[in-house]
């Protein structure tokens, strides 16, 4: 009925609205965020009441609810939000998506996981291998084995910005994902900063985004220059991700005027 519809499309805003606050909140890099978004990764009756007509109506946006937050964990980038992610990872299941497929009932955990990698350093290595050593669905336990080249990475690396910037330009695009988020919290200028500029050509778009989020913690005004020629150099190309990539970019290129 009418009113059905209504409450439905009320719910759906407020789980829009939810997204891009988590979001935001992970873009504004304040570890203050973590512990509220740490209650939506495993979220209980409680958190989950303002969205209950559109979860009665489509429980799979108990994973939108989930996702937002896991991702805005990671993005804000403090290791205090590690033992939130290792939960969800643990806990995360959503049985109410089984009828839809059986994956989808773990997917939230495995992206838990891949959100733990890209956070985690040298010290959460032999932490993610245990989690992964006691998982005991094998296609859950597939995508950790996945996601560990990246504390790999992270233990190669350590603190040194040329380290991550080879993987970065490699072959591996899990290693280039790990590399990609760590330059960015590697403080502002200097090398970091050179390394994701270095990267930022990739033709692969999903790594430039991720590219493209780091540079705003660490650009300088050398991110305007390399901005306003690398759009040059790609003016010719037209198709919808690049185009999207490009707003991105031009976003970007405002921000370190302003601020770096």
């Amino acid at each position: 009925c009418y009113r059905d519809k209504k409450l439905i499309g009320w719910a759906s805003t407020r789980i829009q609205l939810f997204v891009y606050s988590a979001g935001a909140v992970g873009d504004i890099g304040d570890p203050a965020g973590i512990d509220a978004l740490a209650r939506y990764t495993v979220p209980d009756k409680k958190v989950l009441e303002p969205f209950k007509d559109l979860i009665g109506y489509d429980p799979r946006s108990r994973h939108d609810i989930a996702l937002a937050a896991i991702d805005a964990l990671n993005a804000i980038g403090d290791p205090a939000a590690l033992p939130h992610l290792k939960r969800a990872i643990v806990s995360g299941d959503i049985p109410e998506l089984k009828g839809f497929s059986p994956k989808f009932v773990y997917q939230a955990r495995w992206e838990a996981a891949r959100a733990f990698a890209r956070l985690g350093g040298p010290a959460q290595l032999e932490e993610y291998k245990a989690l992964m050593a006691a998982e005991k669905v094998p296609d859950m336990k597939k995508k950790m084995q996945e996601f560990l080249p990246m504390l790999e990475v992270a233990k190669e690396c350590g603190d040194q910005a040329a380290c991550y910037g080879r993987h970065l330009k490699g072959a591996d695009k899990i290693k280039a994902e790990k590399a990609a988020w760590q330059l960015g919290r590697m403080g502002k200028g200097g090398a970091a900063e050179a390394e994701l500029i270095a990267g930022m050509k990739t033709d692969n778009i999903e790594l430039r985004n991720s590219i493209v989020k780091s540079l705003y913690r660490v650009c300088s005004k050398k991110t305007v220059d390399a901005v306003n020629a690398q759009l040059t150099a790609e003016k010719n190309r037209k198709a919808p991700e690049y185009k999207d990539a490009h707003f991105k970019m031009k976003a970007l290129r405002a921000y370190a005027g302003n601020n770096g």
